[in-house]
């Protein structure tokens, strides 16, 4: 009866650190990433406060990272979590867990968007139901957007990993990304008028281009590449620069060999 009793606890310890160290951590990652396209696809683009989106995104972010970050690491975004693998802060299966998850969490935030406001609203200029998408009509091309999203990405990356991948993790590690969200995402915006929208974020721009992509004639299809292209460049480009110069000594690949004496 003893060892019967000690394999059925061995089972259950199995299953429950399974639970606590892969499921949990990527259900996280989903519902994270659910509540941040969901807000963000509420909030319209207004002649008036055209910094809205920026915002609510960096501000969604900040909350977030707080609320689940003890339990994923608060993501919620397939570039960070790109970023945290090549730098080896997170293992790749855990890390595939995450992207799978924040897409589908990014696609059902924006399908609630769409359930919740009137078609007349998530189908006007102003809503639009939070898609990004190169602005054309504003003398955009393909090749700024790309650009434009790796070095948005490069500035969101880099503040993460300065301040979660060292080996002393910064406290305001929260405040500091959100902030760097609503700053870089600001900085997609020209005047009333973007040129990306300052996603930074493949999920949060895949997710509504799903939802809403029925009403825009292809238009959010047509250079939705960029959303993706650009954020993996911005992504390796920071990497590179931590390992090389911001990461801590024992993290750092070492540019000149020692010499003996």
């Amino acid at each position: 009866m003893a060892e019967r009793d000690l394999v059925m606890e061995t089972e259950e310890t199995g299953r429950f650190s399974i639970f606590e160290s892969k499921i949990r951590p990527v259900l996280a990652e989903f519902v994270g990433s659910c509540i941040l396209v969901f807000v963000v696809c509420l909030v319209p683009v207004t002649l008036y406060f055209p910094q809205s989106v920026p915002l609510v995104y960096g501000f969604a972010m900040v909350f977030l990272i707080e609320s689940l970050g003890n339990i994923s690491g608060g993501y919620f975004n397939p570039a960070i979590t790109l970023g945290l693998v090549i730098t080896q802060t997170i293992r790749v299966p855990l890390a595939v867990g995450y992207v799978v998850a924040q897409v589908l969490g990014g696609m059902l935030g924006a399908a609630l968007a769409r359930a919740v406001l009137p078609e007349k609203l998530y189908r006007s200029e102003t809503f639009f139901g939070g898609c990004t998408v190169l602005r054309e009509s504003s003398g955009a091309e393909p090749g700024w957007g790309v650009f434009s999203e790796a070095i948005l990405t490069f500035i969101l990356v880099l503040t993460v990993l300065t301040t979660v991948a060292n080996d002393k993790h910064c406290q305001l590690a929260p405040l500091y990304i959100g902030s760097s969200v609503v700053v870089t995402s600001s900085a997609g915006y020209f005047s009333l008028f973007f040129l990306t929208g300052g996603s930074m974020n493949p999920a949060r721009s895949f997710g509504p281009a799903v939802a809403f992509s029925v009403y825009d004639d292809g238009v959010v299809w047509k250079y939705h590449y960029i959303y993706w292209v650009g954020p993996l460049l911005g992504t390796l480009v920071a990497c590179l620069l931590f390992k090389l110069v911001f990461a801590a000594e024992s993290k750092r690949i070492p540019i000149c060999r020692a010499t003996s004496q």
